[in-house]
């Protein structure tokens, strides 16, 4: 049921992550990833966590160009994971 949630539910929140950080809107950045976050600490996806936990802190500070440029590595890793966990099952 987990593993259905985060794979159902990240791909919608890393693209409204895209969108909120194209609309260079720090607080939606950073709130969107540290759901994120928190979602994937829960099933224990440490990396992808630590990738969204750095997107948030950015976004915080209002960095935007530095989050935004976290994002070529979350897709992956979110299929790594997702793979991974997968594999578990």
């Amino acid at each position: 049921m987990l593993l259905d949630m985060f794979n159902s539910d990240t791909p919608v929140r890393i693209q409204a992550l895209y969108t909120a950080l194209g609309k260079r809107s720090a607080a939606e950045s950073a709130g969107i990833a540290h759901s994120l976050k928190s979602g994937s600490l829960g099933i224990g996806a440490q990396y992808f966590a630590s990738i969204c936990a750095e997107i948030e802190q950015y976004a915080k500070q209002g960095d935007l160009t530095a989050a935004a440029a976290l994002l070529p590595q979350l897709i992956p890793a979110y299929e790594e994971t997702s793979k991974r966990l997968e594999q578990l099952i």
